[in-house]
Parts: structure tokens; C-alpha cells; sequence
């Protein structure tokens, strides 16, 4: 009886070891692949805007090459001056445009930069749980995004708001990302509204922020939460907000999802840790 005991002692230790390590390769794997793929984003959105310095500055260089030319030209043909000022005014119109793009795409870059930092915080940081009472953070984010709210001539309401447990200032985040992303995606052909409500389901809180917006395509649901991915590839927008909720969800044992129809509006559903 003893050394059956043992055996299966023995056995269920070296299945769980197994099981453990097995348990440990695929979170290496699945890390190496997340980093893989931010690798591969990242150097994708920052060859957009090298080019573009890289194209800028031999344009600026170019062009301040053939003002010392012309300068030379007028000087040696003593032209009259309202000849020499048009030239001149001309290149330094060109030469400010210029050095505004060069800025511009400098500017990119340091968006950029600063996305990483932003990520690189949110996967170091353990949650610190505490209990919430959903509704005050909620209305603290709209009043925040007031100013938003208003150039969008937009209307929010709210339902009820179950409590939940979480990290204050990283749930606060979850919600001015989303509430902010639906003032953004607002239809411009009719009143842009945004509804915030939830409900539990299994002990667990769920909520939602549905807009009458744009709506999404079927093929862009997924791809919406990938790094730096942008609906609209001329936005200004760093296309961080979404990746960034999909983590937070996800350090409080979470899950983000997204229903939507194009020209209709989307709805973004997340739950939370059960309290």
C-alpha cells in the first residue's frame, strides 16, 4: 500500500513538473513572439519618418546650395533688388516649409519613442488591487474629456456600473482610452453619441462604451489593437490607445473584444478581475 502511495505520488509530481514546464516554454514562446512583433512594427513606423527627414534635409540642403548660386548670379549680373528679393523671399518660403516637415517628422519619432516608454511601464507594472466604485471614476474621465466632448458636439450617457476590483490609476486609463477613441471615430453626418454601461455575468463585472461612430471593417477588428496601428495611415494619431487597454485588461486577469458595423458604430466590451 505505501509503495503504491509513493508511485503515485511520484508520478502526479513528475506529471505536474511536466505540465510546469511546459506551462513555462510557451510563455517564453509567446514572449519571444510579442517581442518579435513589436520589433517588426517598430521598425516598420520608424522607416516612415527617417525617410522623410533623410528626404527633407537633402532637399533643404539642396535648395540652400542654390541660393548661394543664384546670389552669386544676381550679384554678378548687379540685377535690380526687387529681382533679388522675390528670389530670396521664394527659397525661404521653400526652406520653411521644409524645415516644418523636417520637424514634423522629428516630431513622429518622438512619439514614437515616447509609446515605447508608455508600453514598456504598463509591462512592468503590477496592478495594485483595490476596491472600485466604477461610477466616480467614470465620471471623473468625461469631466476630464469634457473639453473633447464639446468640440465633438457629442453626448455621453451613462447606465449603471457595477464595482469592481482593480488598479485605480490603470483602470481610469482603460476608460479616458476608450472613451476618448469613440469621441474620435464619431460620424461627421449625424449627432455623435457615446453610451457607458455594464452589467456582471458569472460574478465578474463586464462593461461597455458604444459609439454611433464610423464603425470598423471586419477585416480591421483585430489588427485595431496591434501597436501603432492607425484605421486612417494619414492620422496623426500615435495608435497606441488600444494596445495599450488590451494589456491593462489583461493584468487584471481580463478580456477586450470589439463588435462593429461600418457606417453604425462600434462596441467595446472588457471585463474585469471577479471582486
Amino acid at each position: 500500500g505505501g509503495s503504491a502511495t509513493s508511485a503515485v505520488l511520484l508520478g502526479w509530481r513528475l506529471c505536474w513538473r511536466q505540465f510546469s514546464i511546459l506551462r513555462y516554454e510557451h510563455r517564453i514562446e509567446r514572449t519571444e513572439h510579442e517581442v518579435e512583433r513589436l520589433f517588426v512594427v517598430l521598425l516598420r513606423h520608424l522607416r516612415l519618418p527617417l525617410r522623410d527627414l533623410r528626404q527633407n534635409a537633402g532637399k533643404l540642403a539642396t535648395l540652400l546650395r542654390s541660393r548661394q548660386a543664384v546670389g552669386a548670379t544676381i550679384s554678378a549680373a548687379e540685377s535690380d533688388s526687387a529681382l533679388d528679393d522675390s528670389v530670396n523671399s521664394s527659397i525661404e518660403n521653400q526652406g520653411l516649409r521644409l524645415a516644418e516637415q523636417i520637424n514634423a517628422s522629428a516630431a513622429d519619432l518622438d512619439r514614437i519613442a515616447a509609446g515605447l516608454v508608455r508600453l514598456g511601464k504598463i509591462r512592468k507594472v503590477q496592478p495594485e488591487m483595490e476596491w472600485l466604485e466604477m461610477e466616480p471614476v467614470v465620471l471623473r474621465v468625461v469631466k476630464e474629456l469634457e473639453s473633447a466632448i464639446d468640440l465633438a458636439d457629442a453626448v455621453v450617457e451613462m447606465g449603471d456600473l457595477p464595482d469592481a476590483v482593480g488598479d485605480p490609476t490603470l483602470v481610469e486609463q482603460v476608460w479616458r482610452e476608450l472613451i476618448a477613441n469613440a469621441l474620435q471615430n464619431l460620424s461627421p453626418h449625424r449627432r455623435g453619441k457615446v453610451r457607458i454601461w455594464g452589467w456582471e455575468e458569472g460574478g465578474r463585472p463586464l462593461y461597455c462604451v458604444q459609439d454611433n461612430g464610423i464603425g470598423i471593417a471586419e477585416v480591421e477588428v483585430e489588427k485595431i489593437f496591434e501597436m501603432y496601428y492607425r484605421v486612417d495611415p494619414a492620422s496623426k494619431r500615435q495608435g497606441l490607445g488600444l494596445a495599450l487597454v488590451r494589456r491593462i485588461v489583461e493584468k487584471h486577469s481580463g478580456r477586450l473584444w470589439v463588435s462593429s458595423t461600418p457606417g453604425k458604430g462600434s462596441q467595446f466590451t472588457f471585463s474585469l478581475a471577479k471582486p
